[in-house]
């Protein structure tokens, strides 16, 4: 048979059928189910069900392959369309040609004109449908990849218009549409309602959400001005939970208020919590006005794409249940609705939290709120014993739900409240008609809320057209990825990954999650790391349910340190604690691989994400996975940086999408904190992702004198005195609109160093106030040991750089050893631990007494005396030499990392501690500073430092060999060369405080340039005791001083922008550590020098040596002076 029907080209690809002549179908598989025509031997029919909406019968649209990839089972043939293609002759013209040939061959041909010919052959034939097809083909111009970009995107967003996913087939019909939210009766305490819009804007910005709707309910900074019933409340302090999350302070009164609500938060900030607590509450209410029936309920449902997350979920639910019932609640009964083996493992996590909640209700004997687990491959019936009594709660995967709403079991009817959760999976990736057959068993209005980590803005304009005055709320960047993530993207070829892999595996301890795109690969690892004796479970659809509960819940306990999973395992699954996600391959899909590495890095604590690729990847999906690396400020490997961006036109697909920028973009990026505490003050600065320093307070402390040439601080003062400056600086900031309160993303610590100090770890207390670096009461220890050993001064100076000398902690330290009680005591008893200031702040911050961490970093380590420098560890021998106890000595760490969280009781509880460093190292950092760079720093004292690079240098000239910085645990160390001055800024504060020649510190510029010369005066500051160069500190903005410096160096001075570098450079350690700034932003940007000031040397040469040379000899007058004092 031959076919030229315009219907038939149409409609080849489909076969309706009703649904009692339909192949029968199981329901257990959750993905749209594939079924074969066994009339049809060339190939599949897929079908999906649906509702016809002319007649109300149920349908099956089965779909088959192409008419010319499978001719034959068609029934027709068609040709094949090219260049060559001969135009169809009617059959009325090919028997006309065929008689003028057989008259030609008898003579009688017949005369006709060529023009007539052509004007009859167009008139009696039109060119057929396939070569219109073809011409038009042929016709269309040639598009470019923007212009093709911005036709996607239309189509894409005609076809979301065109479908009406979360409407039921009644409501379309009848032509049904609600204008008004769903009434609950809950309000907020009338201090929240009375608040004004700019106070609940700040709270916002505060807590970095972002929202979007009309007339949004105030966001709620406590559980308990949200009116939860009181076990509900004791439960979650029960877990810990004091606080809202960002996504819950906004979130949940806009749930209890009855709105509609897209919710868009990262992985582990809470959001399951936003919708399991109102449906419980809803629940309890109806239950309390009137209880469910047999066969009656459910009030809520949650609907997820995969199993284990809804088994999860209804575990939670269950946990709130009990304690509602023992205080006298009704009881609540839930269901968990599952069935098949794909994609469910979701839906078993949102079911436990719901759970969770459920059971504290019916412990305190509120109406119980009855619950179950109902999972394919367990017996029906006792499942279903639940909705015959009635249910309140049910969470479900697609394919048991329709099939459960399909077989009569339970219904709709009284269903008030509907959560898709993953809702951008559930709606855009296969189970829109499993949705919309759900969707139509609904009898009337319900509050649906739709919640994901990845909603692209394009999702969100089609929910938001079939939701009833939606709220959006967003603190996770839609489809952006955690940025408490380190990704890091390797080019692993394909025969190299599962050897690679176990190199990856050493990055971090466990747990580690490795996730694959196929199941065969996930065996593979599997049994390939269980030969190499790691102890490693996995889990995919194709393992029966007893095998993924055991390898979840071995995983989870930490009997097993490595799970391998396909995403299976990423959506939504809380597994505590991942150090480690790798990427065994990179998913299709840029949504995937957000939900993969957002199992790590969760609840505020720092993960890593690796990820192999290779060419096995879709171009497309690698510039999917750059443009994500680029949003969250994360390293480019060069394989990705090399990639063509078709989207480099981005304000045309902005103007026809209407979609500003990425789709998956948004949210502010955060800021970084710095303590820097220095000699005579401390200060807290507030920067932003721009290095620029946003708030900052300052606070000076009390300097003691006991004795000539000592100098001590009190430890406790300086503690209050941090504390101080963290509280004044967040206040600053949140008065003037910055969102600090939800954005500081971590703090680093510089402080004066080798002030040293020995406090009781079991009290807390110092044994001794802090003996300051610059103190000299040690000088005559130091003159004892430069007699007693062999190599006199520079004994250590081969393990340590340092001379012996008053400066340096260890000499502190002995002093203390040996003149007081308490210290000697406390050693004795195993109570004493000693420190800098570092290693004393951050003990009390992640908890003192109860836990705090006892370390410090690489820089101020290398400035005790004790340090080794080659191997960065406490000197063995050295420790021996000098009896040092090495049990009293923190741990030590490098400068960029993840230390620990502060604890409760400071200002910024939860908030990492990620970078640590000596002053001077931070100034050095904050400048920049790379190999053949020098920086000097004019505060209390003046420091000149000289990146060396990686091998420490010995310096023929005095100076010190040092640290510059070691910017993370596996990096790589930079040695400094080092000269110092005790008293700089001191002599300054000296003459204000002491002499009251001036009563402020500027004044000291205006009163030098009165005069022309000193008239061979030279003031030598040797109160206890100097090199293009880079400068910071207090006293650089005395701009004279800066050009006597360079006149004297013959060197040009640069002076920064932001001349407090030592803050800024414990900042970017900071920051480093968290992923919030790349190396490349702080060493390769011009930047920071665009704006500097550079002093250039005036002087002539002759000049010049002849000062430096007077200089030199008072400075040498000087040096029998220390004696005079004996």
């Amino acid at each position: 048979m031959q076919v030229n029907d315009a219907k038939c080209c149409r409609k080849y690809n489909q076969t309706v059928l009703k649904r009692d002549e339909s192949p029968t179908n199981s329901s257990e598989d959750e993905s749209p189910t594939e079924l074969r025509d066994e009339t049809s031997p060339g190939g599949g029919v897929s079908a999906r069900e649906g509702k016809d909406e002319r007649n109300n019968d149920d349908y099956k649209v089965f779909s088959s392959p192409s008419p010319i990839e499978s001719k034959q089972a068609c029934g027709f043939q068609i040709m094949e369309l090219d260049d060559d293609y001969v135009e169809y002759v009617p059959v009325a013209k090919r028997r006309a040609m065929e008689e003028q040939k057989i008259l030609q061959r008898k003579g009688k041909v017949l005369e006709m004109e060529e023009e007539a010919w052509e004007k009859e052959k167009l008139a009696e034939s039109k060119p057929s449908l396939l070569v219109q097809a073809t011409q038009l083909k042929r016709d269309v111009p040639a598009v470019s990849a923007t212009e093709q970009i911005i036709l996607q995107e239309k189509e894409m967003m005609e076809h979301l218009s065109d479908k009406k996913t979360l409407m039921s087939v009644r409501e379309l019909a009848k032509g049904i549409t609600y204008t008004e939210p769903l009434l609950t009766g809950w309000k907020p305490p009338l201090r929240i309602r009375k608040m004004s819009r700019k106070q609940m804007d700040l709270i916002r910005k505060q807590w970095h959400i972002i929202v979007n709707g009309e007339d949004i309910p105030p966001p709620i900074k406590s559980f308990d001005d949200m009116k939860f019933e009181k076990p509900i409340l004791d439960t979650l302090r029960e877990k810990g939970i004091v606080q809202p999350t960002p996504i819950q302070v906004q979130g949940l009164p806009v749930i209890l208020s009855g709105r509609d609500m897209i919710g868009i938060a990262f992985t582990g900030s809470g959001k399951t919590m936003v919708f399991v607590l109102p449906m419980i509450m809803i629940a309890l209410q109806e239950e309390m006005m009137m209880p469910i029936g047999p066969g009656e309920g459910p009030i809520g449902l949650i609907v997820c794409p995969s199993r284990e997350l809804a088994r999860q979920t209804y575990e939670v639910v269950e946990q709130f249940v009990a304690p509602l019932v023992q205080a006298g609640y009704a009881p609540l009964r839930s269901l968990l609705c599952i069935g098949g083996v794909d994609m469910r493992e979701l839906a078993r996590q949102t079911y436990e939290v719901v759970e969770q909640f459920v059971a504290p209700l019916v412990q305190a004997g509120y109406a119980p709120l009855r619950s179950l687990l109902c999972i394919g491959g367990v017996d029906m019936r006792s499942q279903l014993d639940v909705v015959k009594r009635g249910v309140h709660i049910v969470v479900a995967t697609p394919g048991r739900l329709k099939d459960l709403l399909a077989k009569k079991k339970m219904n709709l009817d009284a269903c008030r409240y509907l959560t898709l959760d993953e809702a951008d999976r559930l709606v855009d990736l296969g189970f829109e008609d499993d949705i919309r057959e759900v969707f139509d068993h609904f009898k009337s209005q319900r509050q649906t809320l739709l919640f994901s980590a990845t909603m692209p803005t394009k999702i969100q304009i089609f929910a938001r057209s079939a939701l009833v005055k939606p709220v959006t709320v967003n603190v996770g960047r839609a489809g952006a990825a955690n940025l408490d993530v380190i990704q890091e993207v390797e080019y692993v070829k394909q025969e190299a990954k599962i050897v690679y892999l176990l190199e990856c595996l050493q990055k971090t301890s466990p747990p580690v999650l490795i996730f694959c795109e196929n199941k065969a690969d996930v065996d593979d690892i599997h049994e390939y790391l269980l030969l190499k004796g790691v102890e490693a479970v996995a889990i995919h659809g194709g393992k029966d349910q007893e095998d993924r509960e055991y390898a979840i819940s071995s995983f989870k306990a930490g009997k097993k340190d490595v799970l391998v999973a396909t995403d299976i395992a990423s959506k939504g699954l809380d597994f505590p604690d991942i150090q480690h996600v790798i990427n065994y391959d990179m998913p299709g899909e840029i949504e995937n691989y957000v939900h993969r590495i957002g199992r790590t890095g969760r609840c505020g604590k720092t993960g890593i994400a690796t990820t192999f690729i290779n060419k096995n990847q879709s171009e497309t999906t690698l510039l999917d996975l750059k443009h994500l690396l680029q949003e969250a400020k994360q390293r480019i490997p060069p394989v990705l940086a090399e990639l063509k961006d078709p989207m480099e036109e981005a304000e045309n697909i902005a103007n026809a999408s209407g979609v500003k920028g990425c789709a998956y973009c948004g949210g502010e990026k955060g800021f970084i904190g710095s303590i820097d505490q220095g000699t005579t003050s401390t200060r807290f600065i507030i920067y932003d992702h721009d290095a620029r320093a946003v708030a900052s307070h300052q606070v000076e402390f009390t300097q003691f004198y006991p004795e000539a040439g000592w100098v001590e601080h009190d430890p406790m003062e300086i503690l209050e005195s941090v504390k101080v400056c963290i509280a004044k600086a967040l206040d600053k900031a949140t008065a003037d609109g910055h969102n600090v309160d939800g954005g500081l993303k971590a703090i680093g610590l510089t402080d004066q160093r080798e002030t040293t100090i020995v406090w009781s770890k079991s009290t807390g207390l110092p044994l001794h106030k802090a003996i300051v670096w610059m103190d000299a009461r040690t000088s005559s220890i130091c003159r004892r040991l430069e007699k007693e050993l062999s190599g006199g001064r520079s004994h250590f100076v081969e393990s340590c750089g340092l001379p012996i000398s008053t400066y340096f902690s260890a000499m502190k330290l002995l002093w203390l050893m040996e003149n007081v009680d308490a210290v000697k005591d406390a050693i004795k008893k195993g109570d004493a631990i000693f420190g800098t200031i570092d290693t004393w702040l951050i003990w009390n911050m992640t908890g003192g007494v109860n836990g705090g961490l006892h370390v410090t970093d690489v820089t101020n380590a290398s400035r005790t005396m004790l340090m080794n420098l080659k191997t960065l560890n406490w000197d063995e021998d050295t420790l021996k030499t000098l009896a040092i106890p090495a049990e009293i000595l923190p741990k030590i760490v490098s400068n960029s990392e993840v230390i620990g969280e502060i604890c409760k009781g400071w200002p910024i509880p939860g908030i990492k501690i990620a970078g640590c460093l000596g002053d001077q190292h931070a100034a050095m950092l904050g400048q920049a500073c790379k190999k053949g760079e020098a920086k000097s720093t004019y505060g209390t004292g003046a420091f000149i430092l000289l990146n060396t690079g990686e091998v420490p240098i010995k310096s023929g000239h005095g100076l010190l060999t040092t640290l510059s910085y070691k910017l993370g645990p596996q990096a790589k160390t930079n040695y400094a060369l080092e000269g110092s001055i005790a008293i700089a800024g001191a002599a300054v504060q000296w003459l204000r405080d002491s002499l009251g020649i001036i009563k402020s510190a500027s004044e000291i510029e205006d009163l030098a340039a009165m005069v022309e010369s000193t008239g061979g005066v030279y003031f030598v500051p040797a109160f206890n005791g100097e090199f293009l160069l880079r400068v910071d500190g207090g006293a650089t903005p005395n701009n004279l001083l800066m050009q006597i410096q360079a006149d004297l160096m013959g060197t040009p001075v640069v002076r920064p922008v932001d001349i407090e570098t030592t803050a800024l450079g414990a900042a970017y350690a900071a920051g480093l550590a968290v992923g919030f700034w790349k190396e490349e932003d702080i060493f390769e940007s011009g930047e920071k020098s665009k704006n500097s000031k550079v002093f250039r040397p005036a002087m002539e040469e002759a000049t010049r040596k002849k000062k430096v040379e007077s200089w030199c000899k008072a400075v040498e007058r000087t040096f029998d002076l220390a004696d005079l004092s004996l």
